[in-house]
């Protein structure tokens, strides 16, 4: 970033000691800068400033410095100096727009690329950053104006085709979302981000075949998507007599969905170890396609006899999986039968419609928080006649709610092993209307009926306009007709409740 001038570093004195010479200093500066001495670095450009207190680019360099460290305030000071002294110093409010950016004041930053803009107008960094602030306020329309430009003066910016992708997959432009993804591939193959969201579309547009091999590059963007095994990884070989190690990499919801896959493993006559993660171990303990259940990282790889590894999730790959061949053979997850007939006991049988809710996923990431909705949401469901609702949240959510300001039951201390008493639960339910979140699988995966909620801009799992899932029979989906309101949603939710139990209400003889 600073300028570096070139020295013969065979006349440079052992003792460094330039004094005031502004090129060895500036060349000091620049060496530590490169080996990431910071403090030395910004010694020698203070000094510098000192010294030639005209020279503007010594308080941008200053400036590139102190963000560097996290002086975010002294960078802005430095700039702005710089620009005083030279305000033709494009890279100045490029820089300030950057700094702006990142500290969240998106306004000034547009501020300062646009008058980087003024000064340099080929200044196709600025069109970029421009586009991700307009990006960041949802200004679609200028975002895309903004990239557009970027790429018509660098036409190989496989970044700005990249995020042009992303704007138009947030507008619902979906085939100009794919041409820009495959035009950013085009420019730089290794554009994992690029090529991620490929996968994801394909997948979410129904075309499996092209979806799940590019889902593959999830083992390069993530590491925990990775395995390095001994033996050979499963692609294409047959299975039959073989023995299959199957590695979780995933979430929850992801492994009960894609557990089917280990009986299509079955189907073949593998022989079929898998390693599951902790909260599912003793809900998979029982499960018919799975010969030998090891514990999640918790092994000695070397010591397990097998032929091939897989990854659960590449199991769909494997199989050729189309939209009208997803193994759908539901219920493929069974509950515990001691804790079912315990937890009929206490789920009492009457006319009522008992419907289990799940409003909050995992909150810790930005997806979770996207899917998840608040219990106060239900509240066109409270007072409807003829239902009963029960949570099925996880403790450490529930103790965070009064309540007595719900009429919705709950059920302290269950759980004690994970998910064994919420499959029971479930089992002797009537519904269970929940978020996104692996409570919804586990339902669909009983073969229970489920209503799942979708945020507007939702997983490919669910695909794209439809109000059922070709994973789960028993699942009936709502969408928010737009981004952020679940109003619209839990009011049809009631619409479809009250309908129900009209019917139910008939059945029985009740009117």
């Amino acid at each position: 970033m600073l300028n570096d001038r070139k020295f013969n570093e065979n006349n440079i004195p052992n003792s460094m000691d330039f004094g005031n010479d502004e090129n060895g200093l500036l060349f000091l500066a620049n060496k530590n800068y490169r080996e990431k001495k910071f403090t030395e670095a910004l010694y020698y450009l203070t000094k510098l400033t000192s010294i030639n207190p005209y020279k503007a680019e010594y308080f941008s360099g200053k400036a590139i410095i102190q963000k560097n460290i996290g002086d975010y305030k002294e960078a802005e000071i430095n700039y702005k100096l710089a620009l005083e002294i030279n305000p033709e110093l494009y890279e100045g409010y490029y820089n300030l727009g950057i700094l702006s950016y990142e500290q969240g004041n998106i306004d000034d930053a547009i501020t300062y690329f646009w008058k980087a803009i003024e000064v340099k107008p080929d200044l196709y960094l600025a069109y970029y950053n421009l586009g991700n602030a307009f990006k960041e306020q949802n200004e679609l329309n200028l975002s895309v104006d903004c990239y557009k430009k970027a790429i018509g003066i660098k036409s190989n910016f496989d970044d700005a085709h990249y995020n042009l992708g992303v704007v138009f997959e947030k507008k619902r432009e979906l085939s100009k979302a794919i041409e820009c993804y495959n035009n950013a591939i085009g420019c730089n193959s290794k554009n994992l981000n690029a090529n991620w969201n490929l996968a994801l579309l394909y997948l979410q547009t129904g075309d499996f075949s092209k979806g799940w091999v590019m889902f593959e590059v999830r083992k390069d963007r993530t590491k925990s998507c990775k395995r390095i095994f001994s033996k050979t990884e499963l692609t294409v070989e047959p299975v039959n007599g073989k023995r299959i190690l199957v590695y979780s990499e995933q979430g929850l919801g992801d492994t009960i969905q894609f557990a089917r896959y280990l009986k299509l493993l079955k189907d073949r006559n593998a022989y079929v170890i898998f390693e599951c993660k902790p909260r599912l171990l003793e809900l998979f303990k029982d499960f018919d396609g799975i010969d030998k259940l090891i514990y999640w990282h918790n092994y000695d790889e070397k010591n397990i006899e097998y032929d091939y590894y897989i990854s659960l999730l590449s199991l769909p790959l494997y199989f050729n999986t189309t939209l009208g061949s997803i193994p759908a053979r539901i219920p493929y997850l069974t509950a515990n039968k001691d804790k079912v007939n315990e937890w009929k006991s206490k789920i009492k049988y009457d006319k009522y419609l008992n419907i289990g809710i799940a409003w909050s996923g995992a909150k810790a990431n930005i997806t979770g928080k996207e899917r998840s909705c608040e219990l106060s949401d239900f509240s066109p469901l409270f007072y409807i006649s003829g239902i009963k609702l029960f949570s099925l949240q996880k403790n450490e959510t529930i103790r965070k709610i009064n309540y007595s300001d719900f009429p919705v039951m709950c059920f302290d201390n269950i759980d004690s092993i994970p998910f064994l008493d919420t499959a029971a639960i479930i089992e002797n339910l009537d519904l269970v209307i929940s978020i996104d979140t692996s409570i919804a699988h586990l339902a669909g995966a009983l073969g229970k009926p489920v209503w799942t909620l979708l945020p507007y801009y939702s997983d490919w799992r669910w695909l794209l306009n439809k109000d059922n899932s070709p994973w789960y029979p028993a699942m009936k989906l709502f969408r928010q007709p737009k981004p952020g309101g679940w109003s619209k949603v839990f009011s049809t939710v009631a619409d479809e409740l009250n309908k129900i139990l009209i019917l139910r209400n008939q059945k029985l003889g009740l009117i």
